[in-house]
C-alpha cells in the first residue's frame, strides 16, 4: 500500500511483479511539495497520477519526453489542489494525453480551470472517477477506482481532499 500525501490518491499494488518482458513498473517523481507517479503496464499502456506543483512542471515534462514514445494514455488527478495539478499542464503541452480523469468534486481555483480548458482544448476525453470504474491497462493490470462515491463527502475540514480518488492497482 503506498500512500501519497494526506487526501492524495492510493494506490494499492497487489500481485508480485514479474521478471523480463511482463513486467509493471511504477516510477515516483521527486516534485517536491506534491505527487507524481507513473506507471507503465507490461503492454506499455501509461498512467500518470498527478503532476506535482508548478514548479516541477517543466522538470516531470522533461522526464517524461526522456522515458515515453507517445503521449500519456491515462491522465489521473487526485484532487484539484495546486500540489498535484500545477505540473500536468507543462506534461500536457509536452508529452499530450489519450485521456484525463478527475474526481468531478468542483473546486474552483484558476489553475484548476486552466487545466480542464488545456485537456479540453487538445480535444482530451475527460472521464469521472467514481468508486467501481476500471480500466484495464493490458498485460493484467488493470486499475480500479475505490474513492469517491456518490454523493460526495461534503461540509468536511477538507472537502477536496475528502473526496480524492483514491484507487487500486492489480497486477
Amino acid at each position: 500500500f503506498f500512500r501519497f500525501n494526506a487526501g492524495m490518491a492510493a494506490l494499492l499494488l497487489t500481485g508480485a511483479l514479474a521478471v523480463g518482458d511482463d513486467r509493471l513498473t511504477v516510477r515516483f517523481f521527486d516534485v517536491g511539495q506534491g505527487d507524481a507517479a507513473l506507471v507503465v503496464s507490461p503492454t506499455g499502456k501509461t498512467l500518470l497520477v498527478d503532476g506535482g506543483p508548478p514548479e516541477s512542471g517543466a522538470r516531470l515534462a522533461q522526464r517524461l519526453q526522456a522515458l515515453l514514445r507517445a503521449p500519456v494514455d491515462l491522465v489521473l488527478l487526485s484532487h484539484a489542489h495546486l500540489d498535484h495539478l500545477g505540473g500536468l499542464e507543462r506534461v500536457l503541452a509536452s508529452t499530450g494525453a489519450k485521456l484525463f480523469m478527475e474526481p468531478g468534486f468542483d473546486h474552483p481555483s484558476p489553475a484548476y480551470e486552466s487545466l480542464l480548458r488545456a485537456f479540453e482544448a487538445r480535444s482530451v476525453p475527460l472521464r469521472i472517477a467514481e468508486a467501481g470504474r476500471s480500466i484495464d491497462l493490458g498485460g493484467g493490470a488493470r486499475m480500479t477506482v475505490l474513492w469517491p462515491s456518490r454523493p460526495f463527502v461534503a461540509h468536511t475540514r477538507s472537502d477536496v481532499n475528502a473526496n480524492s480518488v483514491v484507487a487500486r492497482l492489480a497486477f
